[in-house]
């Protein structure tokens, strides 16, 4: 979805889809405004919020019919385009995941998750456990871009994924099916043919 060349088609897809789907799991990577600056006319203007807007007012037909989850991307970590290098307050304002943690509402209160950053929660007979692939484990990207800050320090995520964890397990006579998602793959390889085979 988000702000690319096929992004207009996606979103009158997953929109014209309301009626058919229950929820929708948006796996990071939300609006893609980060790099909003990269098809502007004037690479110095500030697009990132009249991006993320414009996203998630696309949005507004499904995420009011159904909810919509949301994890953390990579994408969301800041904005990074020459307007919000060269100012101190823009890049504090939208530094750290600020905008994506401020535009949802997830159930990490009640799952004892921080922000929108880790979470957990059960539809039907499934648990679903959100995680950061970003930040808060060791050897996390953090997502140091250009500002050179490195960014999480939300908590401990793994002691709250170990109990959560345990948690789904000892529940799974009542909701047998735990899905965890997250935005990087745990496993990956390197490269593939055009065709997409490894």
């Amino acid at each position: 979805m988000g702000a690319d060349d096929n992004s207009v088609a996606t979103n009158k897809y997953v929109n014209s889809l309301v009626d058919e789907v229950d929820f929708v799991y948006h796996l990071g990577d939300i609006s893609y405004a980060d790099n909003a600056f990269l098809t502007a006319k004037n690479v110095f203007g500030f697009y990132y919020e009249q991006v993320y807007n414009k996203f998630m007012n696309s949005m507004t037909n499904v995420m009011r019919q159904m909810a919509y989850m949301v994890l953390v991307g990579n994408h969301e970590a800041e904005c990074h385009s020459p307007t919000c290098l060269l100012s101190k307050s823009k890049k504090d304002q939208l530094g750290n995941y600020l905008a994506f943690n401020s535009r949802f509402r997830t159930p990490s209160v009640e799952s004892g998750g921080v922000l929108n950053m880790w979470y957990s929660y059960e539809y039907g007979t499934v648990h679903f456990t959100t995680l950061s692939t970003e930040t808060d484990y060791p050897n996390a990207p953090s997502n140091v871009y250009f500002t050179k800050r490195v960014y999480g320090g939300f908590g401990d995520q793994l002691a709250w994924l170990e109990e959560d964890l345990k948690a789904a397990d000892a529940n799974r006579d009542n909701v047998p099916w735990i899905i965890v998602g997250m935005h990087r793959p745990m496993y990956t390889i390197r490269s593939c043919g055009p065709d997409g085979v490894p």
